[in-house]
């Protein structure tokens, strides 16, 4: 006797887990308006997906991420250098290592705001000191 759940295996997809709540579309606007710039932008939603899953502005982007998104490490870097240029994201690179990255306010000098619903979960999960 087998049990269904064991003998198949769902694919993750990229959009499984998604809100939408804290997603900016100017951002993303900001990227779709590049010229000649097609893996910037699918390498933009693909850090918008990992920002908003994880709440904050800040995220690693890791090998799994990419393949989620169907790109390739070269296309991934290449999306981050073009990004980097237009001054959308801050990226901290070490030898070895996976790039962290910064989503960066457009025209801005700041961390990308994911709005009200990213800090009231922020809020939530903060453990609370009695004394």
């Amino acid at each position: 006797m087998s049990c269904r759940a064991c003998t198949t295996r769902e694919r993750p997809t990229a959009t499984a887990g998604l809100t939408l709540d804290p997603v900016r579309t100017d951002w993303l606007a900001a990227i779709a308006g590049l010229s000649g710039t097609s893996k910037a932008l699918h390498l933009g939603t693909a850090l918008v997906w990992l920002a908003a899953r994880q709440r904050q502005p800040g995220v690693r982007l890791t090998r799994r991420a990419l393949a989620t998104w169907n790109l390739s490490r070269d296309a991934g870097y290449d999306g981050l250098r073009r990004l980097e240029a237009e001054h959308l994201i801050r990226v901290w690179r070490l030898p070895g290592r996976i790039p962290w990255v910064i989503l960066m306010e457009p025209g801005q000098d700041r961390p990308l705001d994911l709005g009200e619903p990213a800090r009231q979960a922020a809020e939530a999960s903060e453990p609370t000191h009695s004394n």
